[in-house]
């Protein structure tokens, strides 16, 4: 094998690459390898179409009403598609209060409607970017909450709860439903292991969201947290961990434990 051609893509608003491949690609760029910006929603309109049916089909369902042309071509235009973007800026829209609530009689019946508040009002305030939206809900959960989201980020898309240090096994079930609640994660089920001892797996509702947390921590906090993720899952597998020998390689490698 003479010849690769490694080729990647990620759109600029999501969140930076992990350390490793950030690492490949700066070895890349040392032999030529170069980097270009694509704007695909120019050249593939059956793409844009597909999106602005999307973006349409999903005002209807959920709101009874795109509010406006206007309002809807802004949405296609921000969220490309991305259905997370979607669904979590209309959310946080609508807790700010800016999508208003009414009830219009019709006849002897009454109906509910949606208003959308003026136009300058929803470009100042919309989200720009999934990390705007992902940074505020993190705002809103207490230290310990996030705490949880650092040390499952280090985990991977799935995470077992009981594997996070510094937090009374009382306190998991409340800390769990509060960032369920939030929409950060979702329980998967619960399993026994062969000594007995009981594991509570859970996964991060969007891998954007996972990416995001992780990507936002400092280089001495990853190590510090990967460091304590391998001896958690090592006491709660004891005396047998064949089963969970590439976790430990992975934790104690990047905890910097050899």
């Amino acid at each position: 094998l003479e010849h690769v051609l490694p080729v990647g893509t990620r759109r600029p608003h999501e969140a930076s690459p992990e350390p490793f491949l950030l690492q490949f690609k700066t070895e890349l760029e040392r032999y030529g390898a170069q980097e270009f910006s694509l704007d695909v929603s120019l050249e593939n309109p059956e793409g844009v179409e597909k999106i602005t049916r999307f973006v349409h089909d999903y005002l209807i369902a959920k709101y009874g009403t795109n509010f406006s042309e206007r309002f809807e071509e802004y949405l296609v235009e921000m969220s490309e598609g991305n259905p997370l973007f979607l669904t979590e800026a209309l959310i946080d829209f609508d807790e700010k209060g800016h999508l208003k609530k009414s009830f219009a009689k019709k006849g002897t019946s009454h109906k509910q409607e949606w208003r959308l508040p003026t136009e300058l009002e929803y470009l100042k305030t919309f989200p720009e970017t999934i990390e705007d939206l992902i940074s505020r809900r993190i705002n809103q959960v207490d230290e310990v909450a996030r705490d949880v989201l650092e040390y499952a980020s280090a985990q991977g898309d799935e995470f077992i709860i009981e594997a996070i240090m510094n937090i009374k096994p009382e306190q998991l079930a409340e800390v769990s439903q509060n960032l369920k609640n939030h929409r950060f994660i979702l329980e998967k089920g619960e399993q026994v292991l062969p000594n007995g001892n009981s594991i509570h797996v859970w996964t991060f509702q969007h891998n954007l969201i996972r990416d995001y947390i992780y990507t936002q921590l400092s280089s001495e906090q990853r190590r510090h947290i990967h460091r304590e993720i391998g001896k958690c899952l090592e006491r709660l597998y004891k005396p047998d961990t064949s089963e969970i020998v590439s976790e430990l390689a992975t934790h104690f490698y990047y905890g910097h434990i050899c």
